[in-house]
């Protein structure tokens, strides 16, 4: 009688136990994405401020297709800062940038791997090295300047719909990611240690709160790539210009 009043919780310590340690998932995350000599994911990216009033505005939602077979290769498809709608390709010698709007595109070498790279001062020069770098950085934070730093909590078990697949998650949340004052929740995949959600809130400006939410529809991780990723082809009646400055000109 004793043992059968028991055994539910003993099976519940036990599950307890087998549950990883928050700080531990994270730095495996970490690691995972960091080692990785290629990977590949699609992602629908959700966001919105909130005003001193709660009060919502700029409200928008974009898409990412990126790709990274390293040490020099990107695909790159989806609203970019400063670029707006485009496709940027680095086949490992030329990068391609071309913005859908305006259906024009740049070509220009590869620049040196050591190249330094001022995102104040995108020039011909440094936009594969800039590039290069959003990409990393999208994929797993290469602006986590807190990493190590930050406040790891476990949250609860999740299960989520990816495109018609229940997948079991681990949801942690980290206060401190990516920068001091940001609070990130992560959906981590119990089976690969992948990313499926993340949700981020931060203080942009006194008073205006930024809320984000990325869905990550699909992740590949040290899997082959298709070569096609990495080939550009210009757009019927696509305008090839010189400079930087002349794709976003009239």
């Amino acid at each position: 009688m004793h043992a059968l009043i028991l055994a539910p919780v003993l099976f519940q310590c036990a599950v307890a136990q087998a549950q990883p340690n928050a700080t531990e998932l994270v730095r495996k995350i970490r690691d995972n994405y960091f080692s990785a000599g290629s990977f590949h994911f699609v992602a629908t990216v959700e966001l919105r401020e909130l005003g001193p009033n709660g009060n919502e505005f700029n409200k928008h939602s974009t898409y990412l297709d990126l790709a990274i077979e390293l040490p020099n290769k990107v695909h790159l498809e989806g609203d970019v800062a400063g670029f707006g709608p485009s496709v940027t390709v680095v086949d490992g010698e030329n990068i391609f940038l071309y913005l859908k709007q305006q259906n024009k595109y740049f070509e220009a070498r590869v620049a040196p791997p050591d190249t330094e790279v001022d995102e104040r001062n995108i020039t011909e020069k440094n936009i594969s090295a800039y590039i290069m770098h959003v990409g990393r950085s999208v994929a797993l934070g290469l602006q986590d300047t807190t990493a190590g730093q930050e406040q790891v909590t476990s949250l609860r078990e999740d299960r989520l719909d990816v495109d018609g697949r229940s997948i079991d998650c681990w949801v942690v949340q980290i206060k401190g990611r990516p920068w001091k004052d940001a609070v990130s929740t992560w959906w981590i995949d119990r089976k690969r240690y992948v990313l499926i959600r993340e949700d981020m809130v931060s203080v942009t400006q006194p008073g205006v709160e930024s809320r984000s939410s990325t869905f990550f529809k699909s992740v590949s991780i040290n899997e082959p790539l298709s070569d096609a990723l990495f080939r550009f082809t210009p757009p019927q009646g696509a305008i090839k210009v010189s400079k930087l400055a002349d794709l976003n000109s009239q």
